[in-house]
């Protein structure tokens, strides 16, 4: 959990950078932020605006990750853990950022909540997302022939609609963006 949210939150930034969604001045709002953006304006100079984006987003990273495995590292060795067992039987949480990190990292997470999840671009995406998503599945299970070959025998020698519904929705979870829309896109003209 803690890894997938230290990849979304570095991931939304440089998302929301290429985007134009986010500024550079509303993002140093954030302490994490601040710091990695001015030490590589710093070191050079002559970055396009990608590679600077770039080496911002892995300079959080890393920063964060580092913080992640010194503090659990020292909460293992605080808690005289010797072993895989006595982790598994620990009822501490041992792998957490230090309050400190744990601070910066919530603190950009609000200013990307704010200002990238709740901008009314995006809203209109996750609109139209959710349309597509509801589209495809209304599809594939009024009409399972729109599915793969495979999907296709899956779901028709299934006799529980529940397990069907499984089956499908476990397709469209799969999909990538493009996929899913150049999907929506095929099904609608057939029909």
């Amino acid at each position: 959990n803690i890894a997938d949210e230290i990849a979304y939150n570095n991931h939304d930034v440089d998302d929301g950078l290429r985007a134009n969604l986010l500024e550079i001045n509303l993002l140093n709002q954030s302490e994490l932020f601040e710091e990695n953006f001015k030490e590589v304006i710093k070191k050079w100079k002559s970055l396009s605006e990608r590679q600077m984006r770039h080496e911002v987003v892995r300079r959080m990273i890393n920063y964060i990750v580092g913080d992640l495995i010194e503090n659990s590292k020292e909460l293992i060795e605080e808690y005289n853990l010797k072993d895989v067992n006595a982790v598994r039987e620990s009822r501490q949480s041992l792998i957490k950022m230090s309050k400190f990190s744990e601070k910066k990292h919530n603190d950009l997470k609000r200013i990307l909540r704010k200002e990238l999840y709740e901008h009314e671009q995006v809203r209109r995406m996750t609109k139209q997302a959710k349309k597509t998503i509801q589209y495809l599945f209304n599809a594939y299970m009024k009409n399972p022939s729109f599915l793969t070959n495979e999907l296709y025998t899956k779901i028709t020698k299934n006799k529980h609609e529940k397990e069907k519904a499984r089956i499908v929705a476990d397709y469209i979870a799969g999909m990538t963006d493009r996929f899913a829309l150049s999907e929506y896109k095929r099904i609608g003209d057939k029909k």
